[in-house]
């Protein structure tokens, strides 16, 4: 399935698949007994050395505005970089897009910001980001700390966004019903999106949780 559409009160929501990867069990659980990990995973009905992690974006209609959380991986591999063609698909049209949120700046939640030749993908669109993880992510010294794809994926596709990004620090409502908040650890800047309307509310937590055994095992970290 490459979209999932579903309401959340009046505001109409679409998770847009961008492709896939698959993970260890020892990357998702770094700090737990393997065989406790192994069970865990297996009672998703899940190969513990192969655990797909499907890549996405979700688009929020709150009526007025037309938001996408995340613009997934762009090139990273030959499995993932499906978001945009995805959207035309399901008749969003890329240029119908106001406002992009990246929840934070791994490459495969911003690889979507530009076209292969640098050109900011949703062009009618301004972009939110927290204040600490676009300084961090823009922060050489910091880059130099880590694989050279972390580098390479914010300079491509941050980099362009100067001129029309907006920083926030705390709760920021970026449309009716539709807010971002802070909840950093995964990185620096992290933020969740909630949506609220007619008395229903969901939370996006993004990589807050990577996978729902984080949920269960709260003390649990990948």
């Amino acid at each position: 399935m490459e979209t999932f559409s579903f309401d959340v009160g009046a505001i109409r929501c679409t998770a847009v698949n961008d492709g896939e990867a698959r993970y260890d069990a020892r990357d998702y659980v770094i700090n737990a007994p393997e065989a406790a990990v192994d069970k865990a995973v297996r009672g998703h009905g899940l190969d513990p050395t192969e655990i797909p992690s499907p890549y996405s974006g979700l688009v929020i209609d709150s009526g007025t505005r037309r938001v996408l959380v995340d613009t997934g991986a762009g090139d990273l591999t030959p499995r993932v970089g499906r978001l945009r063609r995805n959207l035309i698909a399901a008749e969003i049209a890329p240029v119908s897009i106001d406002t992009v949120v990246i929840t934070h700046g791994h490459p495969d939640h911003l690889g979507g910001n530009v076209d292969d030749a640098g050109r900011i993908a949703f062009s009618a669109a301004r972009w939110v980001l927290g204040r600490r993880e676009w300084e961090f992510w823009t922060d050489e010294t910091e880059l130099a700390r880590l694989p050279n794809v972390m580098g390479e994926w914010s300079r491509r596709n941050l980099g362009p966004l100067r001129d029309r990004v907006e920083l926030v620090e705390t709760e920021f409502e970026v449309a009716t019903g539709v807010s971002v908040i802070a909840s950093p650890g995964h990185t620096p800047g992290h933020v969740a999106v909630a949506v609220r309307s007619e008395g229903a509310e969901l939370l996006y937590v993004s990589d807050a949780a990577l996978h729902p055994i984080h949920l269960e095992h709260p003390g649990w970290r990948p």
